[in-house]
């Protein structure tokens, strides 16, 4: 109930929540390959680390391109007028004596250190940016080879302790058939079989753990693949940012 975080059924509540499906103790068929390559597809982690490759990129273009001298291009032109009073205006629109300026402004900073350290800082940024990325497909790699191995070891777990299971109620079977022979029971007796109930209930317990464990193991490993929402069928639309601003905008899952 807590996990779920639902009003309608808090954690006080006498509701008792039970599973619809029963833990399945399948073997799964699975590709290391496909698992890497769907995983690397699919997780969040690896788009965000492109685009951040890619943003950073362009801030290094740009800081390369302040290290480049400027070349400016001035035109200037000046009308004037060439008569007393308010006549000099109907000069200036006759446009008979015009002044014309034409420039070239070179800029060039000696050292030019403030670009060039600009320049410096932005493709370390953008090296960063990519071993973000490879630090992260590291990691993806790793999360899904362990949860394979996790897969594996809770699966050869559940043959293991099945086969405790079984040992322990043949165990307590036998020597059931032995007390239905035996006509007075003696305390060292009693106490044996209560001690093969109690080994038999253990071991029923631990196989439901591995089983728990399997099935959840499973999950985790399309978790790491970045497929769990589509496993479970589960649609998840990510809404724009203009969408978002729209009055009662609302999103369906």
């Amino acid at each position: 109930k807590l996990l779920m975080n639902d009003a309608d059924y808090p954690g006080g509540s006498e509701i008792l929540v039970t599973p619809i499906d029963v833990p399945v103790d399948e073997p799964i068929e699975f590709s290391l390959i496909n698992a890497l390559t769907t995983a690397i597809q699919h997780r969040p982690e690896v788009d965000q680390a492109i685009l951040s490759i890619d943003n950073t990129s362009i801030r290094e273009v740009v800081a390369a391109n302040q290290r480049l001298p400027q070349l400016n291009l001035q035109l200037q032109a000046r009308f004037q007028g060439l008569d007393n009073g308010l006549g000099a205006l109907s000069n200036e629109t006759d446009g008979d004596f015009v002044d014309y300026v034409v420039g070239l402004n070179f800029e060039q900073p000696i050292g030019n250190r403030a670009a060039e350290a600009g320049y410096i800082r932005r493709r370390l940024e953008r090296e960063q940016a990519v071993l973000s990325y490879r630090n992260t497909v590291q990691q993806i790699v790793r999360d899904v080879k362990s949860s394979l191995r996790s897969v594996i070891r809770n699966y050869e777990l559940i043959e293991q302790r099945r086969n405790s299971r079984i040992a322990a109620s043949e165990s307590l079977r036998t020597l059931e058939v032995e007390n239905k022979e035996i006509r007075e029971r003696s305390s060292e007796r009693l106490e044996l079989e209560f001690n093969r109930q109690e080994s038999l209930a253990n071991a029923e317990r631990l196989e439901m753990e591995s089983i728990a464990a399997f099935n959840s193991s499973v999950a985790q490993l399309y978790a790491s693949m970045g497929t769990a929402l589509e496993r479970n069928n589960i649609a998840f639309v990510a809404p724009s940012a203009e969408d978002a601003l729209q009055p009662g905008y609302s999103t369906d899952y």
